[in-house]
This record gives structure tokens, C-alpha cells and sequence, in this order.
């Protein structure tokens, strides 16, 4: 491997280890990115600087899909914050927050909170997190345990449920590859196939929803939850929407009227999206509703909806009156304003990634190094992790490994134009490894929704995650993808994968 290849990998490695050990974001990841422009721009110093602002920044706000994401992030925001000023949350935190509702019943119905917001994975972190934090203030839910139900739950379905804003990206992929191979096989049945073989997705889901059925905090996350169980106070504790804003609610004497507030938002929202995808679905072909562009912009105008509904309501019931609600003061926190601007950095090195290329430095390792045929999706699973780790980003694993691991394995066939398992394994290898990176990187942008929706530092919320994350990644080499040498069905993989789960859950933590 060529010298410049080693290079582009250290300010992602610098950015990750400085990022957790000194528990800070801003510094390590402007370091990556300043760090990484001086290696674009052949290690000339100004124009390093000059690229850095000019060029990664100003690239990484322009793309489409990152600008409809800070749209549909900053849109999600007002809304909460209109009904979090009417008093409609903090009247629906005092009628939920009964004795009834303990810290394990709060842990499920987040998990089924984000399996009912199934369809874009940052929308269901920020959607669920946000609401349900001042619940996990009341109910002693450590920030740690929150966000890591957060994460783990949306990544871990956006590629195992169709119809996600994932999905276009990974068919077209996958077409794509077919294309150049001269494969005539369906991408979207070779997706579908691929389902079964995403072994991580499915193993990791499988123990954070067990962590919540069985009531069991393993590793490092039970010290955590011990420590917040012990030094959380009632008293102390402020009823605040999250992400910093900390706003002065007056108590509304018919809590009906801010239940029904609450509710009728989010069901017109979801109403909307549900008339758009059916009204997009008019005069296309089957599977092009999952446009990504067009589902982004069904959410914006969904979303502007709702936003539009709370307010009317406001005025209309008069929890409020108007003049109230323009008189208050807009208290909000540096928290806030520092929660965008990681974002913004997470989708600037997104972009760092794409510029620098340093997957085709690993990619370079596969080609080098042949490797029997069967144990070609557990190297591709293993090499999208690290990839997918290092970036942070989900979609740059794809459009950089995919391709490349369906080639590879259709060069190692008796026929190129075989599709078998084998095939629909490492389709599933590739999604489950940039699951990985996407879930635990602490540049990935899920990651730090969630990490800041639950108020969490990234620090503990990463060493709070990777060890689940760890055992469903070992859990996938060993019972998943290694089983392929016998030819073992996906069925059996997961049978047994699921079965040392839970005896892990069952003896490991026995005194």
C-alpha cells in the first residue's frame, strides 16, 4: 500500500482518539478536518487553512441532502419548542409521569417509539429523544442508558425494514454494480434477500431490546446507571425541553387541551407524510416513491405542517394568547447553538471522507490479499466497519464499498454471473458494517443527535455503547458470517447468534 494511502487514514484515526480521551468535539474533529485539508492540498499549510473554511464547509452546507437534513432538524426543533411554550410538554411530562410509568416501561416505549418512526433513522433519534428526555429526567433513566436505546434502535432498522431513506441509496448501489458486471439479476430482490444476512443489525437490536425486556445494564453502562441512580435528586432536576432550552411553562388547568395538542401535531404530521408518499406513488413505477429527495421533502412540508397546526391551536384554544406568546423572552442555551454546529462538522467530514478517499487505501488490502470465496462477506463485513467508523458516515461506506465487494465476490465465482447466498451475504455484510461505523462512530451524525437529545457526553455515550456494540460485532463474525464455511442457512445463524444473547444476558451478570 502506497505511503499516501496510510496518510489519509490518520486524521480520521486523530480526530476519533483525541474526540473520546479528552471527551471534547469541537477541537478534535476541527483538527481532523484541518489535518485532513493539509493532506488534500499536498501538505501546503495555507492552502490548507484556506480549504479547510472555504472548501470542506462551504461543500459539506451545499449539498442537498445535508441542507434538508439541518431544514428537517431545525423544523423538529420549533415544534417542540411551540408546544413546549403553550405548556402542552410539560403538561403531558406531569400526566405521563404517574407512578405508573417506571424507568423500564419508559425504556419500551422509546425502543417502539423509534420502530413507529421507522422511516428515516435521524428523524426518529431527534423525534423520540426530545420528547421523551424530560421523562428520563423523572423516571432515572441515565442519559448513557437513553441514548444508547436512541442509536441503536434507529440504525439498527433503517436497513432492515424497506421503506427507509436509506434503501434508494442502497438498490441504486446495488444496481449499479450489477451493471458494470453485466448481472441481470433484480437489485431490489437482491436487497430483500440480503435482509437475512445482516447479522449485526439484527444481533445488536436484539440486545438493546433485551437489555429493556430483561431490565439488565451489563459493562460499563451499569456503572453508569448506578451513578446517575445515586446522585440523581428530584428537586434538582429542571423541566426543560432538551438540547438546552429552558424555558419558564405555566401549568394549563385542562391538561386535555395540551394532550390533544400533542397528538393532533403529530398525527397531521404523520398524515401528511403517509397523503405524500401516496400521492407520489401516482404515474411512477413500482419502489419510486423511495426517491431520497422526494421522501426529504414530504418530511419538510409534513413537518411545516404540524408547526402551523400547534400554533392555530395555540391561539385557538387559548392556552396562551398570542400577545403572552410573543412577550416571552426565547431563552435558549449555548447548547443549542453547539448541537448544530457538531453537525455541521459531522457532515463536514463526511465530506473530508469523500475528498481524501481513504477506503480505496483498505479496499487496496483486499485486492492484494486473495481470500477463499467463502470467507469474502466476513473481510467485507469486517473492512466496511472500519471504513464506516472512521467516516462516520453510512452513505460513504456504501458508494465506496459496495460496488467494489460485489465485484469482488462475482470475480471469485465459478461463473461471474452466479447470484447465490454468497452474493446476498455480502450485500448484507456491506450494510451491517456501515451500520457499525454509523451507530458507534462519535463523527457520525445519529450519534451525536443522540448523544445530544439525551444530554449525554459523547465520550460516556461512546464507552457506553461499544461494548453492546462489540459483542453484537463478534457475535456476527463468529455465529454469522463464519458459519458460512459450512453452509449453514441465515436462520441458523441467527438462531444461534440470538441464543448466546440471551445465555449472555442470563449467566453474565449472575453474582
Amino acid at each position: 500500500m502506497e505511503i499516501t494511502g496510510l496518510i489519509t487514514l490518520l486524521p480520521f484515526v486523530a480526530g476519533i482518539f483525541f474526540l473520546i480521551w479528552q471527551e471534547d468535539v469541537i477541537l478534535p474533529i476541527i483538527g481532523c478536518l484541518f489535518l485532513g485539508s493539509i493532506i488534500a492540498s499536498k501538505f501546503n499549510l495555507y492552502f490548507g487553512f484556506i480549504n479547510t473554511a472555504g472548501g470542506i464547509f462551504v461543500n459539506a452546507l451545499t449539498n442537498n441532502a445535508n441542507i434538508y437534513t439541518i431544514i428537517i432538524i431545525s423544523e423538529c426543533l420549533l415544534l417542540f419548542s411551540i408546544l413546549n411554550r403553550a405548556g402542552f410538554v410539560h403538561t403531558a411530562r406531569k400526566e405521563l409521569s404517574s407512578k405508573t410509568l417506571t424507568k423500564n416501561r419508559l425504556e419500551a416505549i422509546v425502543v417502539l417509539s423509534n420502530l413507529a418512526l421507522f422511516i428515516d433513522r435521524r428523524l426518529s433519534t431527534i423525534l423520540t429523544g426530545i420528547f421523551s428526555k424530560p421523562f428520563a429526567e423523572n423516571k432515572n433513566l441515565s442519559p448513557e442508558k437513553h441514548a444508547y436505546i436512541l442509536n441503536t434502535v434507529s440504525s439498527s432498522v433503517s436497513t432492515i425494514i424497506p421503506f427507509t431513506t436509506l434503501i434508494p441509496i442502497t438498490i441504486a448501489g446495488i444496481g449499479t454494480a450489477f451493471s458494470s458486471l453485466g448481472i441481470g439479476y433484480s437489485p431490489i430482490k437482491a436487497f430483500y434477500r440480503s435482509i437475512p444476512y445482516q447479522y449485526f443489525n439484527i444481533f445488536s437490536f436484539f440486545i438493546a431490546v433485551s437489555t429493556v425486556y430483561l431490565n439488565k445494564d451489563m459493562f460499563i453502562m451499569k456503572k453508569y446507571t448506578k451513578k446517575f441512580s445515586k446522585s440523581a435528586s428530584r428537586s434538582d432536576r429542571q423541566n426543560n425541553l432538551s438540547f438546552g432550552l429552558n424555558l419558564n411553562i405555566k401549568k394549563l388547568k385542562n391538561s386535555r387541551t395540551a394532550l390533544y395538542g400533542i397528538a393532533g401535531s403529530f398525527l397531521l404530521t404523520f398524515a401528511m407524510i403517509c397523503v405524500g408518499i401516496l400521492l407520489n406513488r401516482h404515474g411512477y413505477n413500482k419502489l419510486s416513491i423511495l426517491n431520497i429527495q422526494n421522501l426529504q421533502i414530504i418530511f419538510i412540508s409534513a413537518l411545516f405542517t404540524g408547526i402551523i397546526f400547534s400554533f392555530l391551536f395555540i391561539i385557538i384554544t387559548r392556552s396562551e394568547t398570542y400577545l403572552q406568546f410573543k412577550a416571552k423572552k426565547n431563552i435558549i442555551s449555548t447548547s443549542f447553538i453547539t448541537t448544530f454546529f457538531y453537525i455541521i462538522l459531522a457532515m463536514a467530514t463526511e465530506y473530508l471522507a469523500h475528498k481524501l478517499g481513504f477506503s480505496e487505501a483498505l479496499i487496496k488490502i483486499l485486492n492484494d490479499n486473495p481470500f477463499p470465496v467463502v470467507l469474502i462477506p466476513m473481510i467485507i463485513f469486517i473492512f466496511s466497519s472500519i471504513i464506516s467508523f472512521l467516516s462516520g458516515s453510512y452513505l460513504f461506506c456504501i458508494s465506496t464499498v459496495l460496488p467494489f465487494a460485489i465485484r469482488m465476490i462475482s470475480l471469485n465465482m465459478t461463473d461471474p454471473l452466479i447470484v447465490d447466498n454468497l452474493l446476498f451475504a455480502t450485500i448484507g455484510a456491506v450494510l451491517s458494517g456501515a451500520t457499525f461505523g454509523d451507530m458507534n462512530s462519535p463523527f457520525s451524525l445519529n450519534f451525536i443527535i443522540a448523544a445530544a437529545s439525551s444530554e449525554a457526553s459523547v465520550s460516556k455515550h461512546f464507552f457506553g455503547q461499544i461494548i453492546y456494540s462489540l459483542t453484537a460485532f463478534i457475535i456476527t463474525i463468529i455465529f454469522g458470517y463464519l458459519l458460512l464455511i459450512f453452509n449453514l442457512k441465515h436462520y441458523l445463524s441467527i438462531t444461534s447468534g440470538l441464543l448466546v444473547i440471551s445465555l449472555i444476558f442470563i449467566f453474565f451478570d449472575k453474582k
